[in-house]
């Protein structure tokens, strides 16, 4: 199996690795799943849902979230066109109108002239540098409607840990624990840990979020590792979604 470190080339040669990895759920992605799908199918309880799905990949669970939920519209963003081949399939079921736009998510929200009231996005974010990431979500908040969602997964450093420390830290876990992937599939993860993530502790994208206006609604670290975030803006009861 050859090795890639490029994020625009993994999901395409090494989809099997990806699927892998989530069958084993090592990354949490079904506690993190039910954790957004609780915000999804409460705010859907009082709104048609218009989705922009950030680094959307194939869609498989978040097109398993949505349903039989009220959507209206679902666009997503990725920088596979093999990816967002099997999004369309998967999402299919959705019964919603479909939008798709090939590229880096950083420029694709800079040009996009949509609002959406529910901004959703899954190990993505951390791609970018520092100060992109500020940006990036200073941006998504101009596209999202008055009292919509923001729903932000991804990986996160512990506070005071180093990118270094982080990184190693996660290779030395994914070598002793994951133990369902190859030698070979182990390696080209690491590779791409080692290259293309820049993980931020959690306090840093609560402190983007609200230079950007944006509240936090709630934040659940899964596990040293791994968080869910749900920002939102004019987002007044916290026990209630407003209609």
């Amino acid at each position: 199996m050859s090795i890639v470190s490029d994020p625009t080339q993994i999901f395409i040669r090494n989809w099997e690795i990806y699927q892998k990895i989530i069958l084993a759920n090592y990354m949490k992605h079904e506690e993190l799943g039910l954790l957004s799908q609780k915000h999804l199918k409460e705010f859907a309880n009082n709104h048609p849902i218009k989705i922009l799905d950030i680094g959307c990949g194939d869609a498989h669970q978040i097109a398993n979230q949505l349903a039989s939920l009220n959507i209206q519209s679902y666009t997503g963003y990725d920088l596979s066109n093999q990816a967002i081949d099997l999004a369309k399939q998967h999402l299919q079921k959705t019964n919603a109108k479909l939008e798709f736009q090939v590229g880096k998510m950083e420029d694709l929200i800079k040009t996009e002239s949509n609002t959406y009231n529910l901004l959703y996005s899954s190990f993505a974010v951390h791609h970018l540098k520092d100060e992109d990431k500020n940006v990036f979500i200073k941006d998504c908040a101009q596209r999202l409607e008055k009292n919509g969602l923001f729903i932000l997964i991804d990986i996160k450093r512990l506070p005071g840990q180093s990118t270094d420390e982080y990184k190693n830290s996660y290779a030395e876990w994914i070598y002793q624990d994951w133990h369902t992937l190859l030698p070979e599939e182990k390696d080209a993860i690491v590779l791409h840990l080692q290259t293309c993530d820049i993980p931020v502790e959690t306090d840093t994208y609560v402190e983007y979020a609200k230079q950007s206006g944006l509240s936090l609604i709630e934040e659940v670290a899964i596990d040293t590792r791994h968080v869910l975030l749900v920002f939102s803006n004019n987002y007044s009861d916290q026990n209630a979604y407003p209609s």
